[in-house]
């Protein structure tokens, strides 16, 4: 899969699955989807296609990273970010699955 198109997948999933939990802090959401998607994006897909590393350790790296990031910039409540974060990573990492075999 292109790097362009996974960005925009990863970018459309969480900010679109994330949005029920912060609904008030939509823009932030947004904006913590997009700064996350441009972090993770690049670095997974050079782990897939150039490493053997289990991605069980990156899946769970991605949630512990979006954990934090939601709890620190859009709202200071674990209750949200715990299963905004299962939920999203999951989705998301299923579409880079299947995008890239």
């Amino acid at each position: 899969m292109p790097l362009i198109i996974a960005l925009i997948g990863f970018f459309l999933i969480k900010g679109i699955f994330q949005l029920p939990f912060y609904l008030r802090q939509w823009k932030a959401s947004l904006l913590v989807a997009l700064f996350t998607s441009l972090a993770v994006v690049p670095l997974i897909t050079i782990l897939y296609h150039e490493t053997s590393l289990d991605f069980t350790f990156v899946y769970a790296g991605m949630i512990l990273a979006d954990i934090v990031v939601l709890n620190l910039l859009v709202q200071n409540n674990w209750w949200k970010a715990v299963p905004a974060a299962f939920i999203v990573n999951t989705i998301a990492i299923l579409f880079f699955f299947i995008g890239n075999g």
